[in-house]
């Protein structure tokens, strides 16, 4: 999270648009809290309401994302066998983005159970290659 540098992406957007809303990322515990970058707590016996309620209403969110993820092992199924995944042997992060790519078109051009969830309309083709 550190080196992609999406916390300071999220706050000069904020800044930006002069938002009241502080837009940030819900992640797994293991990440650190940042401005913008917002980790789940943990230790379920140890947390306050507000810290069980919060933990609640963002998983309910997080399962539709993980969604995107069983789609595109299901539409590039190669790429869960551990011999095409060797970092010095092959090429990974073009197989991956290739698989993520492929996968969007298909759920551009077919719709998606993501969108019907958050009930919005999926993007254009246009739009997404903009």
């Amino acid at each position: 999270m550190r080196l992609s540098g999406v916390n300071r992406i999220l706050r000069n957007m904020c800044v930006l648009l002069g938002v009241a809303v502080v837009w940030a990322i819900f992640t797994d515990a293991g990440f650190a809290n940042d401005t913008h970058i917002i980790a789940a707590f943990s230790g379920f016996a140890a947390l306050n309401l507000f810290q069980r309620t919060s933990n609640t209403i963002m998983s309910r969110l997080r399962v539709p994302v993980e969604w995107g993820f069983g789609m595109i092992k299901a539409e590039c199924p190669f790429i869960t066998r551990p011999n095409i995944l060797k970092l010095k042997q092959k090429n990974v992060s073009r197989i991956l983005r290739n698989c993520v790519l492929l996968t969007n078109i298909r759920c551009l051009m077919m719709g998606n159970q993501t969108s019907h969830y958050f009930e919005c309309e999926t993007m254009t083709m246009r739009e997404y290659f903009a």
